[in-house]
């Protein structure tokens, strides 16, 4: 069985592929959660911020994996 945490960033990266957030809004994380959520997955390059765009907002990042 997936951790909430790996079912959540599986969410995030489809969510930030497909252009919405439908999957991702589910979760209910602290703020705290989502940004070090965001942080992992940038750290392990799956998502880039864009230019100039405020961390921890789905519309803030590109997917560098396409799902």
């Amino acid at each position: 069985m997936l951790s909430i945490c790996t079912q959540t960033a599986i969410a995030v990266l489809h969510d930030i592929a497909s252009g919405n957030d439908l999957q991702s809004a589910n979760f209910l994380f602290s703020e705290e959660e989502w940004k070090d959520l965001f942080d992992k997955l940038e750290q392990g390059h799956l998502i880039r911020r864009l230019p100039d765009k405020e961390p921890g907002n789905l519309s803030s990042y590109w997917s560098l994996i396409h799902i």
